[in-house]
Formats: C-alpha cells, sequence, structure tokens
C-alpha cells in the first residue's frame, strides 16, 4: 500500500499449470505504507510452464496487476540397475521387472548389442606414430619398444579377422631392427641410443616387443633375448638390505617379459619360487604377469600355482554389472614400474592373465567392457601402459574368435521385436534401441530374449540399463558404488548443520562424495531449494571478501596449503572436480576420473525466499555404468523473514 491510509483490498488469483485447492480471491487490510502476504494453497501435478496472474483493487479506482511465468519440473530422484551378457550358440533370456513405485513416464529401458567388444584395433596404432624427420633417429628406444608392441597386438588381431597385415609389417619390421641394433654390450637397453648406463625398465619393455614379434610370427636371434634376459635377472640379483628390499612386483613383472620374450627356461624355478615365497605381497597385477609367465614356461592352465594366483585375482574384483577393474595402489617410489600403478594398466594385465588361462572366464566380459570404457574416457596413453593394454585386448579377442565372425541377431521383448539386424566380429560400435518404460507394467516380469543365427565362432554382447524415477518425497539415501551427502551450516559456524535461515543470510553448503573405488566419467547433482540462489564467485558483482573466503575453504577441502599470499585468481589447488556448473536450481560437478578416497565441494547459496521447502536428494553416477550411483536422503529447509 504506497497511499497515505489504510486500505482494504482485494487479491485475485489466475493459474494454469498447477492446481489451486482454493482460488477465492482474498481480501486483506494493509496499513498505509507497508506490505501484506497473501497465499493459497497449491500443489504441482504434472510439468510443464506455469502462468500465474493476480490482481489487486482497493475499489476505489487504486489498482495494480502482474503475470508470472516459470517451468514446473517433478522432483524425482533416479535409479537404474543393468546387467550384461553374451549370446553364443544359445539364446539368453532377461528378466524385466519393475518396482510397482516407479515412475514409468520419463523412465527407460536402453538395449545395445556388438559382435566383438574389440572389434579390430588398427586405429589405435595412430597415437604411437613415430616422430617426423629427422626427430625419428633420436626417438627414445621405450617408445620404439612400445609402438612396437602395439603393432604386433594389432597384427595379431587383424590376421585372426583374415584381414592383410601389409599395411603395419614395414613399421613394424623396422621397429624391430632398431631395437636389435640397440642393445647394449651388457645385453640390456638404454632410453637413448647415445645414454651411458642400460635400464631394467626399458629392458624388460623391449623383452616384451620382442615377446609380440614372436607370436607375430617375426623372426629374430634368440639369443637377442637370452642376453637381454641375463640382464635382468643380474639386475634381479643385486644387493638389497631391509632399507631397500626387491619389489616383488618388479621382478613379477620382469620374469614374465623373459620368458615371454623366448627365454622361459632362464626364470621357470623362479615364478615358482616367487608364487611359492610371495604371493601374500604381491599386487593383482604382480599376480598376473606371474600367471602370464608361468603359462609362458609350459605350465598348464590347471596348474594349483596357476588356479591358486587366478582365485587371488577373482577375490579382488570390483565389480558392476557392466563393468569389473582391478586396482593397486601407486608406487612412486619405483621408477622401474611407475606406469602399472594406472587402474586401466592394471585391469588390462588381468584381462591378459584371465585370457590366457579361459577366454570364458566369468568375469572376463565385464572387465574388457571396462577397459574399452576407460580407454573412451581416457584414450590410450601413447607408452607402455596403452600399448600393453592393446596387446591384452588382442589376447582375449584370438581367444574367443569373435573377430572372424559375422551373425545375425533379434532382441524381443514380450510379444515384440525391438531390435534386429546383422552385425560384424571386425566391428566393435553397437546397435541400440531405447524402449519406453510405458510400454511396461509397473509390479510385473517382461521377459527380453536375444537370439542370433551366423558363424560358430560368432558372438553377440548385449549391454541392458533400465533407468526409471521414483517418489522423492521421504526418499532415503541410497549407495550402489557412491556415497554422497549435502549439509547446510552458517559461514560462521561450518562445523553446526542447520536446517533454518533468514532471509538475506548467506548458506555453506558442503558437498562429500564417498568413491570406495576409483570411479570415471562421474557427475555430480546437488539440488537446491527453492527458497536459494547460488553465489557465482566468478562474477564481478560478487563481494571480493565472500570470493576469497569460499576459495580459501575449497583449498582446505581439496587439499592445499595457504598460498604465502592470495589473490582471487590465484588457484593452484587441485580440485578432484574438473568442472563446476552452476545453475538456478542445482549445482552440478563433472570429474573425468575421481580417485578412491572421500571428496568435498563447497559453495555459497543466498536465502531469497520465505517458505518451508522440499530439500532433493543430492545425486551422482558415472556416465559409462549409470548403475554405479548414489545419493542422499531428502529433507527440509525453512526460510524465516
Amino acid at each position: 500500500n504506497g497511499t497515505q491510509e489504510m486500505k482494504d483490498v482485494e487479491v485475485s488469483i489466475e493459474a494454469t499449470g498447477i492446481d489451486l485447492a482454493d482460488g477465492t480471491p482474498r481480501t486483506v487490510s494493509i496499513p498505509a505504507g507497508q506490505s501484506v502476504l497473501v497465499s493459497w494453497p497449491a500443489s504441482v501435478s504434472r510439468e510443464g510452464e506455469v502462468t500465474l496472474s493476480f490482481r489487486a483493487s482497493s475499489g476505489d479506482g487504486l489498482s495494480d496487476g502482474v503475470e508470472q511465468k516459470f517451468t514446473a519440473l517433478h522432483d524425482l530422484p533416479p535409479e537404474t540397475t543393468a546387467t550384461g551378457g553374451v549370446v553364443k550358440d544359445r539364446p539368453r533370456t532377461e528378466g524385466i521387472f519393475l518396482p510397482e513405485f516407479a515412475i514409468l513416464e520419463r523412465g527407460t529401458l536402453d538395449i545395445s548389442v556388438q559382435a566383438s567388444l574389440t572389434g579390430l584395433l588398427g586405429g589405435e596404432l595412430a597415437q604411437f606414430a613415430p616422430p617426423p624427420p629427422p626427430w625419428d633417429a633420436t626417438e627414445d628406444t621405450a617408445s620404439i619398444a612400445a609402438r612396437a608392441i602395439a603393432t604386433g597386438a594389432v597384427i595379431r588381431s587383424t590376421k585372426a579377422a583374415g584381414g592383410s597385415v601389409d599395411a603395419y609389417k614395414g613399421q613394424f619390421d623396422t621397429d624391430v631392427a632398431r631395437l636389435i641394433l640397440r642393445q647394449a654390450n651388457d645385453g640390456g637397453w638404454r632410453w637413448c641410443e647415445k645414454c651411458a648406463e642400460s635400464s631394467p625398465w626399458v629392458t624388460n619393455l623391449v623383452l616384451l616387443a620382442f615377446a609380440e614379434a614372436r607370436r607375430a610370427d617375426k623372426d629374430f636371434d634368440p639369443a637377442i633375448v637370452t642376453r637381454g634376459g641375463s640382464y635382468l635377472l643380474g639386475y634381479l640379483a643385486r644387493s638389497t638390505d631391509i632399507a631397500n628390499p626387491q619389489n616383488v612386483n618388479e621382478k613379477a613383472w620382469m620374469l614374465y617379459a623373459i620368458a615371454a620374450g623366448g627365454a622361459p627356461s632362464l626364470v621357470a624355478p623362479s615364478l615358482q619360487a616367487l608364487y611359492e615365497q610371495h604371493r601374500a605381497t604381491m599386487n593383482v597385477q604382480a599376480k598376473a604377469w606371474t600367471i602370464l609367465g608361468l603359462i609362458e614356461t609350459g605350465k598348464d592352465r590347471s596348474d594349483p600355482a596357476i588356479q591358486a594366483l587366478l582365485g587371488d585375482i577373482t577375490a579382488g574384483v570390483i565389480p558392476s554389472a557392466n563393468g569389473n577393474h582391478w586396482e593397486i595402489a601407486a608406487n612412486p617410489g619405483n621408477s622401474s614400474n611407475d606406469y602399472s600403478a594406472g587402474t586401466i594398466e592394471t585391469t588390462a594385465a588381468v584381462v591378459a592373465a584371465l585370457a590366457s588361462v579361459d577366454a570364458n572366464h566369468p568375469l572376463i566380459e565385464e572387465s574388457v567392457r571396462w577397459v574399452m570404457s576407460a580407454r573412451r574416457s581416457e584414450g590410450w596413453t601413447a607408452g607402455a601402459g596403452g600399448a600393453l593394454s592393446l596387446s591384452a585386448l588382442a589376447t582375449f579377442a584370438l581367444g574367443t574368435g569373435e573377430l572372424s565372425g559375422n551373425s545375425s541377431f533379434e532382441v524381443d521383448l514380450g510379444d515384440s521385436t525391438v531390435l534386429e539386424g546383422d552385425v560384424k566380429g571386425t566391428d566393435s560400435s553397437a546397435q541400440t534401441t531405447t524402449v519406453p518404460l510405458t510400454d511396461l507394467e509397473a509390479g510385473s516380469l517382461t521377459v527380453l530374449e536375444l537370439q542370433r543365427s551366423g558363424a560358430a565362432s560368432a558372438r553377440l554382447y548385449y549391454a541392458l540399463n533400465l533407468s526409471y524415477f521414483t517418489p522423492a518425497r521421504q526418499v532415503e539415501a541410497l549407495n550402489r558404488g557412491i556415497a554422497i551427502s549435502h549439509e547446510y551450516t552458517a559461514l560462521a559456524d561450518p562445523e553446526t548443520p542447520i536446517t533454518t535461515a533468514k532471509i538475506g543470510d548467506v548458506v555453506r553448503v558442503s558437498v562429500s562424495v564417498l568413491a570406495a573405488n576409483e570411479l570415471r566419467e562421474v557427475r555430480v547433482e546437488d539440488f537446491l531449494p527453492a527458497g536459494f540462489e547460488p553465489i557465482d564467485s566468478s562474477l564481478k558483482t560478487t563481494d571480493p571478501a565472500l570470493a576469497a573466503q569460499l576459495e580459501t575453504e575449497r583449498r582446505a577441502a581439496a587439499g592445499g596449503e595457504e598460498p604465502p599470499y592470495y589473490a582471487p585468481w590465484y588457484r593452484w589447488y587441485r580440485s578432484p572436480f574438473d568442472q563446476a556448473s552452476i545453475r538456478d536450481d542445482r549445482v552440478t560437478l563433472s570429474a573425468n576420473r575421481l580417485p578412491k578416497g572421500v571428496h568435498e565441494y563447497i559453495y555459497y547459496v543466498r536465502v531469497t525466499t520465505p517458505g518451508d521447502f522440499y530439500v532433493a536428494p543430492a545425486h551422482a553416477q558415472e556416465a559409462q555404468f549409470p548403475e554405479v550411483f548414489g545419493r542422499s536422503d531428502s529433507t527440509r529447509f525453512v526460510v524465516e523473514p
């Protein structure tokens, strides 16, 4: 009321897009120069645009009106379940069950099929290409060896598919010849041609290159490997003490390289002794190398040592419905094995061991899926890790025989065919379809059948992702591989959670994500109560002192130390989250690789609107494996005038 006297005012409302419990006009008395809040109970039953029109009239010619438009969205926490498998000589069936509480209108069943998990690997060699002249003459020995390993793996897989390897043989022959010429007098290989000393790590990698040359039917003098193996055995026999003990994981890698390169007789007793004496202390990657080494020495796949190590590896798997992987702790003090600390390389080594023992091992398909997914996320490294990963995938593809098989397939859901076509063994791309959940019935079971016809060696790999939404009210926290929580506190007291605040207050929001294992392509969404507005500290309109305080808190949460001086643009700490996006209703965090551990992200919001607000659960999920997700509890937050 902007007049100088009390006014009785009738206020009316018209609404489209929401449901008013009582839309009758309200009459209120407003003192001079003051305001009165007028409200109508309403509920939202559907998504879409909402239009609200308000009119106020005092009856003496004074009136006003306003129209507001906004979008109504369902507050529905998502859930995803998944499965996968392979169709060989018999059809496969899966039961699709939707819980009765599932909201079907926005849910989907995603189906994908493919004939090969790896396909031909020739396209992966581009990143291993040698530098152009004249710099190619000074290329380091490790890069040449890595390229030889990768090229040898591609030659193996291409031959298995019946393709021509002429495009690869020239570079492969050149690389093997260069490695032969670079062998030093002591039997080892130096990192560069003019380097003073041989390197055990480089020598190990070169022997693995000769292993690929042997598998690719490349002729070379076996004495080359024998001399290289003798050099590595001399390195392993060096004097050690309590302060600098021998690294058994490194020893397993080197013994395998000697055996695979073509001198298994040199290391057969050492590999058996390694298993008997150090089985309990070897990491999972070393156990994989030991299995491969024992096979190279002529051990049968059923040998007790191989089966025991395989059991250890199986027990250490980190599973999800469509992706298994293995992790080891990084060992920065061991330069001879630095590359192996990566999760991709560790899982690839396990894939090579599983494929060499049993190409139909129950864990192998999901493990290869994980490696291929991680490769799409990060790409192969153009070095030892990427090259050995390609070698492992080639070993898997040759063991299954899938590269040489083409087939036709059909996927039936209930009484309907939802996907059919032809697939080639040399193609790893997937054929997909999405079925809306409105075609299914909640609370009942629907049978999905997959069948294929064609070459006996052909395979049909499939993956199913069932995504649906649940009612948000009073939903409880859920941990399916990721645990997440969020907490509201006052700036002056960050240790005490709050559930109320006053208009104009700045509230500190802390989002905590617990990754029990290393995760890739993670998306975190923290939804805000409707009475909050997020503060973007990158805007010039933000109070510099508030922005500086926020950066200090973020630095502490990320484990960064306080710099000797501070400037608002100076962010030298590393957050595990690669990107943070601020929207009106949420803050979204993205991490290409989220390490194992607890990760905290802090941001500020300003309280803008009075009311009793619902707080939606925070949600975190892996993009490539959506069945790995988590959410927090739902709560309420009260904003006082």
